[in-house]
């Protein structure tokens, strides 16, 4: 009768671990759409866009603007906002501060300028 005892519990310790790794297995299957889901998520965030010659903050909000904004008028406010300016004026060689609707995927070609 011993010898059956040797025999059944290496059995036992390998299928638990089996069952570990298979689960283990599983769970990062599952992980994989919502870690994608995530990295879609649009949030708010603000990228910093260096003025070239003759842009002008309604070229920039065009660029930058989607739905999530609200309307243009509000989101240019907003741009002037964060920037502390009170008027449409902008010179070429500054840095401007523009909030941005983005998911972590879009967030570098925002950061470069290529929309």
């Amino acid at each position: 009768m011993m010898k059956n005892y040797k025999f059944i519990v290496p059995c036992m310790i390998i299928a638990f671990l089996m069952g570990l790794l298979v689960m283990s297995g599983i769970s990062r299957i599952s992980a994989s759409p919502a870690r994608t889901q995530a990295a879609n998520i649009r949030e708010k965030r603000v990228v910093s866009v260096m003025v070239e010659e003759d842009d002008s903050i309604w070229s920039i909000a065009k660029q930058y603007y989607t739905e999530e904004c609200g309307s243009m008028k509000d989101y240019i406010a907003e741009i002037k906002k964060c920037n502390s300016i009170s008027s449409d004026t902008i010179y070429a060689g500054y840095p401007l501060l523009v909030p941005v609707w983005a998911s972590d995927a879009e967030l570098p070609a925002l950061e470069e300028g290529s929309l």
